[in-house]
């Protein structure tokens, strides 16, 4: 899980970045949970909570820059 202060030091492009990244976290660990694969389910969870912060951020940048 990432902190506060790690998205609040990088830049909007490197915001887009990591919310890609963890998208594709997400799908990748989806697909273990429904292989029965994944032990802690709760990873999901993180990930999905990791990119609502990152696009948080990103709007926040995003307002102060107009």
């Amino acid at each position: 899980m990432a902190k506060r202060a790690k998205f609040d030091e990088m830049s909007a492009d490197e915001l887009r970045v990591k919310i890609k990244d963890l998208s594709k976290d997400l799908v990748i660990a989806r697909m273990k949970v429904n292989q029965k694969v994944l032990k802690d389910t709760s990873s999901i969870r993180k990930i999905r909570r990791d990119i609502a912060r990152a696009r948080t951020f990103l709007n926040n940048k995003k307002r102060e820059n107009a």
